[in-house]
């Protein structure tokens, strides 16, 4: 789904949530007021990270996340073994009584270049080492999401985080609101198999997608 706009004869302004394939045609799913779409979904949202085992699966999830191989790194890293490996080339040569000034010239800046690349390689290591993040920075960024203060900051917070998708469809009965979230790679994998009850005639589909459904 994506927003919408409109305005009144008031000229007041009004944000609906809107399918994308409704301007083709291919969809007649009605516009969805956005604050009240918003408002499931935020509820719904916070009572996860409200639990025990959604929190600290977040939080191991991120903190295993495989860190990103610094390319410059390995650039030098690769330009120094070469540097290295001509140096002994060279070493073979005079050692094999092949004496001449290119090989000597050769010697002295192949060292040079040797001893500036192994400088800059040192300064980029510490210039790029990894701050570990550990799964109590990540509750504790957690935690302090659901303090915000401003509920505005705080919803647009939350929801930009941690929400990858919403389907919304429509029966008899009412509307299901399908909530895919950010922390889990695969949308159908969940931490359970288990489906729990709420108070609004919900059903949770384990931590990874909630099938909410909702009066007109």
């Amino acid at each position: 789904m994506t927003g919408v706009s409109g305005t009144s004869k008031q000229k007041r302004r009004y944000y609906y949530y809107q399918c994308y394939a409704s301007k083709s045609k291919k969809c007649n799913m009605p516009l969805f007021p956005r604050e009240k779409l918003e408002d499931i979904i935020l509820a719904e949202t916070i009572k996860l990270l409200s639990e025990p085992q959604t929190i600290e699966f977040i939080a191991n999830t991120v903190a295993n996340l495989p860190i990103d191989e610094n390319t410059q790194i390995s650039i030098l890293e690769t330009e120094i073994t070469e540097i290295k490996n001509k140096l002994k080339n060279c070493i073979k040569a005079i050692e094999s009584g092949l004496i001449s000034d290119t090989i000597s010239k050769n010697i002295s800046e192949y060292e040079k270049k040797l001893s500036v690349l192994e400088k800059d390689l040192s300064i980029e290591k510490v210039l790029n080492e990894p701050f570990k993040i550990t799964p109590d920075h990540v509750k504790f960024f957690l935690y302090n999401i659901l303090q915000i203060k401003n509920a505005d900051e705080r919803r647009d917070m939350i929801i930009s985080t941690f929400v990858r998708d919403i389907v919304l469809t429509k029966d008899d009965i009412g509307y299901t609101v399908k909530i895919t979230y950010n922390y889990n790679e695969n949308p159908s994998n969940s931490l359970d198999n288990s489906v729990q009850k709420g108070s609004q005639k919900s059903s949770l589909v384990a931590p990874t997608r909630i099938e909410l459904v909702i009066s007109p």
